[in-house]
């Protein structure tokens, strides 16, 4: 998983939740010779399956491999498309962002740009507002409905059109790095673990729609129904100008994975993740979430008669925005911190509270 161009292409694939089509093809040729077998569900969740020495406890990891887009739910006279959010999105930084379009019509992406009036034709009281989503239209190049509707249709999908470029020092800035980042520190969990003994049983789930609710963690958790889980996400990294860490917590990039505590997450876990790190010597961040947590790890707690649940956390800035940012020794070391706590892990370990 060093490969650049490789991990580049995870984070740019489309995969908008309810579409992980092409997303979940990457990531099954990735994961297929690190595991024992490797199956898709009836709601396209990716379970690929790690056989350990004395197939006790089982251990569930998750990461979504879903992301934030649109659906066109309208074309207008003239030809400019209208849409509609698939996840969190802040209109504020929809104008002059570029999309591309996944239609049933063409073989290849349609671009277009999200457009809005420009600032000189706006009067002082429109300076003031921030645009809505039903104010914004889509501008693929056509004069009409009939000459759009030869290229797009009604329910095709959209994503932000932004690739995965280095920035200085180890960081990278990418589209969709939100949870796409989870999905690598997942990859290379298992790269470490082919070469070392477990002796747990494995299922690492690549999950689906967890941007419209954790849907695919709720069936996932149910068919894995494990012992314990490791939820791979991002968290926000404020270490940038204007930050309240006194609100917010104080979690920077580069600083190392994040470990949550908090009333989703199983106190002995995430004891043993923070003395595996501290005895490998792994760089660690701790944070809290006093309430649901705002991903799979909210499911799969509630499973069944409930699963003992941990989360671990890249830190990453700018969430659910055309241009997300991680260090990637932060990935690094998140993979560290779980291969090395996994290996910990028997059939002893004992999670009575």
């Amino acid at each position: 998983m060093d490969n650049h161009e490789k991990i580049k292409s995870i984070f740019e694939a489309p995969g908008i939740a309810g579409q992980e089509q092409q997303i979940r093809s990457l990531l099954k040729s990735s994961v297929e010779n690190l595991v024992d077998e490797v199956h898709v569900d009836a709601l396209g969740n990716l379970l690929a399956f790690k056989v350990g020495i004395s197939r006790k406890p089982v251990i569930m990891i998750a990461a979504h491999m879903d992301s934030i887009g649109f659906m066109i739910n309208y074309i207008d006279e003239n030809g400019f498309l209208r849409i509609v959010p698939v996840g969190g999105i802040s209109e504020r930084i929809l104008p002059s962002s570029r999309l591309l379009i996944y239609s049933r019509k063409a073989k290849t992406p349609i671009l277009g740009v999200i457009g809005e009036k420009a600032i000189h034709l706006m009067d002082s009281e429109e300076r003031k507002k921030l645009s809505k989503m039903e104010d914004l239209f889509v501008d693929i190049g056509v004069n009409s409905k009939e000459e759009a509707e030869k290229f797009v249709s009604i329910g095709d999908f959209a994503i932000f059109q932004q690739t995965c470029e280095k920035l200085l020092g180890n960081r990278i800035v990418s589209k969709s790095l939100d949870d796409r980042v989870g999905c690598i520190v997942g990859l290379k969990t298992l790269e470490m673990l082919k070469t070392n003994e477990h002796q747990a049983d494995i299922v690492m789930v690549f999950t689906v729609q967890e941007e419209i609710g954790t849907r695919g963690a709720i069936t996932s958790a149910f068919k894995v129904n494990p012992d314990l889980a490791f939820v791979l996400e991002v968290n926000h990294g404020v270490d940038f100008p204007g930050s309240k860490k006194e609100k917010d917590g104080d979690v920077k990039l580069g600083g190392g994975p994040k470990i949550t505590l908090g009333p989703n997450i199983h106190p002995k876990l995430s004891r043993l993740l923070i003395d595996t790190a501290e005895k490998n010597k792994i760089p660690y961040q701790v944070g809290v979430v006093p309430r649901p947590l705002p991903n799979d790890g909210r499911s799969i707690q509630v499973s069944r008669e409930g699963v003992a649940t941990a989360l671990i956390g890249v830190p990453l800035r700018y969430m659910h925005t055309t241009s997300e940012v991680v260090d990637l020794n932060d990935v690094e070391n998140a993979a560290k911190l779980l291969a090395k706590t996994i290996q910990k892990i028997d059939e002893n370990l004992d999670l009575k509270l």
